[in-house]
């Protein structure tokens, strides 16, 4: 509210929007946003995004020429078509399509967090977002969700299955901002892309039993709100896309099949206890703005932990099948890695979440995975 206010895209006392004031006491009392109040905000979300993209070169991109397609109807595409790209509304079409796609499916402070947590501009957050949702296959995956079957109905499986593809969204979103590949979305795509495709057909069978077990409750958690098994099963795999662009990139690095690196990859992610600290994390309730910075901080810092121990025991063992590959790196580690597996259970004893604890951890994982080892 208050950056659109100060962008002067909404007028919170025309417009009837709560007070910093209001907001605070509102918080107190457990209360939130009114259903007009959200679509304010939803509107003006997207009438500022739509504007921050006009500035920039965005809505130039190739990629994106599909948004103008879709704006008409199919027989006038087909009909003229090739003459689409010569509109004099075309840039102004592009954008407003994509932010309206974006807040719609995101919700309205998506943009707004990924700037603040990234410092990415609006433009780059929105062109990572739809390289994300291209090498997912989102736009099937949504199709899937909102068709009416004799089971179940569209709106209860969107809210059953939704927030499990948002949350890979954003997930990879970040991933495409930190690795600055925005710049030509068609591109990053259609490299991504396959590796994508191959780890979605394999993730059913990926990672640890620990991990497997993690699935298996949450194919379990879909079906009890109403999916039927073999799409639960399906969906419930989709946490695990978070790593394809890291599997990707080190697949192409050591000519290795990207599953085999995602699996490397996960595995090292329990081994060194990178995903215990995420759940740690996870459990964490930050209050105020530095601590919510030093929340997303450390987040993305056990993200790179993971990926760089993917790395350093495929580049140290580069003619190991990946499983031993990561057995001998964590062998070579095993003293360090005794010690954080004693840090993790003194942290995990302990009541409520720290992010001083997690800290502390996150620096003894780097410590493990640094070249001084062995």
């Amino acid at each position: 509210m208050e950056e659109l206010e100060v962008g002067g895209v909404v007028d919170r006392a025309v417009e009837a929007l709560p007070t910093r004031e209001e907001m605070r006491a509102r918080e107190e009392a457990g209360a939130g946003l009114t259903r007009p109040e959200l679509a304010v905000l939803l509107a003006g979300a997207k009438r500022n995004l739509a504007t921050l993209l006009l500035a920039s070169a965005v809505p130039d991109q190739p990629a994106l020429r599909e948004t103008m397609a879709g704006y008409f109807p199919p027989l006038m595409v087909e009909r003229f078509g090739p003459h689409l790209d010569d509109h004099r509304l075309r840039r102004e079409l592009v954008a407003a399509v994509l932010a309206n796609d974006v807040v719609n499916r995101m919700g309205a402070t998506f943009v707004t967090r990924l700037v603040a947590d990234t410092g990415a501009t609006p433009p780059a957050v929105a062109a990572a977002y739809w390289i994300a949702r291209t090498v997912v296959g989102a736009t099937e995956r949504w199709a899937e969700l909102e068709a009416d079957d004799e089971g179940l109905p569209a709106t209860a499986k969107v809210l059953a299955a939704g927030p499990v593809l948002s949350e890979v969204l954003e997930a990879l979103t970040r991933d495409y901002l930190r690795r600055r590949e925005t710049a030509d979305i068609a591109a990053t795509a259609a490299r991504d892309r396959p590796a994508m495709a191959a780890l979605a057909a394999a993730a059913i069978d990926l990672g640890t039993p620990y991990r497997r077990r993690l699935r298996a409750r949450r194919a379990e958690t879909l079906a009890d709100r109403g999916l039927d098994p073999e799409t639960a099963v399906r969906w419930a795999g989709l946490p695990d896309l978070e790593v394809g662009p890291d599997a990707a990139e080190l697949a192409r690095a050591t000519g290795r099949a990207v599953p085999a690196v995602a699996e490397a990859v996960l595995q090292l992610g329990e081994s060194l206890g990178i995903d215990r600290l995420g759940e740690r994390l996870r459990q964490a309730r930050p209050r105020g703005r530095w601590s919510w910075a030093a929340w997303r901080g450390l987040v993305d810092d056990l993200d790179q932990l993971r990926r760089l121990a993917a790395r350093r025991a495929l580049e140290d063992h580069p003619d190991e099948p990946e499983p031993e590959a990561v057995l001998r790196f964590l062998v070579e580690r095993a003293h360090p890695v005794g010690q954080v597996t004693r840090l993790l259970r003194d942290i995990e004893s302990e009541p409520e979440p720290s992010l001083d604890a997690v800290a502390v951890a996150t620096r003894a994982v780097r410590s493990v995975i640094s070249p001084s080892h062995p």
